[in-house]
């Protein structure tokens, strides 16, 4: 079971006082102590450090390389219709990642980042003798093994697809 850190505010009763309280928690199990206390240093409020180390958010800190390798299945929903396949992770370096996207029988080299939630690649493949180029964007959640809102932009033809992927 992965460890949790939470943020817990409350007031205590002394003797025959007692003070007014507000019990908030907050799930900060997007970050480790470490960067938790890198973002106070840095004078980030405590609502700010709840956002940013939200449950499901993944901090530099606290991604290992291998939370995100391995096989993707996607689907896509664009204009044109539905598509469906997978990507393939093979490499995790920090925020950078490569690997390879598959679809209808072309093996396709991706590279791409993470940035806190958000994750971007770039594919680039050649169809009928032309090079295309897409980049695909979207929210990870590494703890469910899932990216959401994705955004499928294809350069040549301004193309807008929307799309998901799961673990």
């Amino acid at each position: 079971m992965k460890n949790r850190t939470y943020l817990i505010i409350a007031a205590f009763t002394f003797g025959l006082m007692a003070f007014p309280c507000q019990v908030v928690a907050a799930d900060l199990s997007g970050c480790v102590k470490e960067e938790i206390s890198d973002l106070k240093a840095a004078g980030f409020t405590w609502d700010e450090i709840k956002l940013h180390c939200r449950h499901g958010y993944v901090g530099s800190k606290n991604r290992s390389s291998d939370s995100i390798l391995g096989a993707w299945t996607w689907n896509a929903d664009c204009p044109s219709g539905n598509y469906s396949d997978t990507f393939k992770i093979n490499d995790s370096n920090g925020d950078n990642f490569s690997g390879a996207l598959n679809h209808n029988s072309l093996n396709n080299k991706i590279s791409g980042s993470i940035s806190g939630e958000r994750i971007e690649f770039n594919r680039s493949y050649t169809h009928q003798g032309k090079t295309n180029h897409q980049v695909w964007s979207g929210i990870i959640n590494i703890n469910d093994g899932s990216i959401s809102d994705g955004l499928l932009v294809e350069d040549s033809s301004d193309t807008e697809c929307s799309w998901s992927a799961s673990k």
